[in-house]
């Protein structure tokens, strides 16, 4: 039962997260770190992606009586990290609908404890079955050349910050528990608590490594609009059409217009995604070979490949 590894892409994490049935929200990549804390719009948890190095975590373990009612999990299979952040995150957000499944499957997990819980996700036939759906087709490869490819690549990994009774933690599976990291002050954004956080972590790394990825889980925006524009079109509707009352239907007939602009530019974007999800999960490898059978067909293939192997030569001899 084995997990892919996962791209810190938001386009792959929307299509996760709808297909395990939470349809109302979205991830929107942080660019700007200056973004975290002045940013008006909710978030339910981050989602930061680093390069994993062995290291002795000084910090210590939060108490079981302060996270209470915090949904925790060990990471048990390998390569599930970025699902269990997106977990993490998902099951620990109050108020947001999850799904029938994820409702039911996060009503089983709150009653076990961290390592059960990370046994029962590793064995969760459908929350795999979505992450899996990423993977990237390798059709010459079987398991153990993949394996031994990616015991060679550079092991990244994700962890969740999560805002929880007044304090932010990190939900890192790989450690024994949560992590607090900051408190939170009554009326102050936690994402600017969690900011400096965040910037330690890539300060400690920023001398040898330069890829990080921030995702904030939030309000699905396509859904947000549709929402507003439902609201303003029911007031718009119950307007009596009178003259007392133009200057208000043409500042609501104004935002209908915004918001559908708004909403026609957000569904653009999720198609944009779904259209690059069907071609990370695309086979290429027929129409490549078709490819080259037409090129050697033509006579072209092979002096194609030989000044290929000219301009290596010379790129080489250039180091030299």
């Amino acid at each position: 039962m084995s997990w892919c590894t996962i791209e810190s892409d938001p386009g792959v994490f929307n299509e996760m997260m709808w297909s395990l049935g939470a349809k109302k929200v979205a991830v929107r990549e942080i660019y700007s770190l200056d973004d975290i804390a002045q940013s008006n719009e909710p978030s339910y948890g981050l989602i930061f992606l680093f390069k994993w190095v062995q290291e002795v975590d000084p910090r210590p373990i939060a108490t079981e009586q302060d996270t209470e009612g915090l949904i925790f999990a060990r990471q048990i299979a390998t390569n599930a990290c970025a699902t269990q952040a997106l977990l993490s995150v998902l099951l620990n957000a109050p108020d947001v609908e999850l799904g029938d499944e994820l409702t039911e499957f996060k009503g089983f997990v709150s009653m076990l404890d961290p390592e059960t819980r990370g046994m029962a996700i590793e064995n969760a036939d459908h929350i795999r079955e979505v992450h899996n759906s990423f993977a990237r087709p390798e059709p010459f490869l079987n398991e153990e050349v993949k394996n031994e490819n990616a015991e060679r690549e550079d092991a990244h990994h994700f962890v969740a910050f999560v805002p929880f009774n007044g304090r932010v933690y990190e939900l890192d599976g790989l450690k024994e528990g949560p992590v607090e990291v900051a408190a939170v002050a009554s009326g102050v954004n936690w994402l600017s608590e969690a900011r400096p956080v965040i910037e330690q972590r890539m300060a400690r790394y920023a001398a040898s490594e330069t890829h990080f990825a921030l995702l904030s889980v939030g309000p699905r925006r396509r859904c947000v609009l549709e929402e507003q524009i439902l609201l303003a079109q029911t007031q718009l509707d119950t307007m009596m059409g009178g003259a007392e009352e133009a200057d208000v239907v043409a500042q609501l007939t104004e935002e209908l217009q915004l918001l559908r602009l708004q909403l026609d530019e957000e569904v653009a974007t999720e198609e944009a995604h779904r259209q690059e999800n069907v071609r990370r999960r695309h086979n290429y490898v027929p129409f490549i070979v078709a490819l080259l059978r037409h090129l050697a067909a033509r006579q072209q293939l092979a002096p194609m490949v030989e000044t290929a192997r000219s301009r290596a030569r010379a790129q080489a001899q250039a180091k030299k």
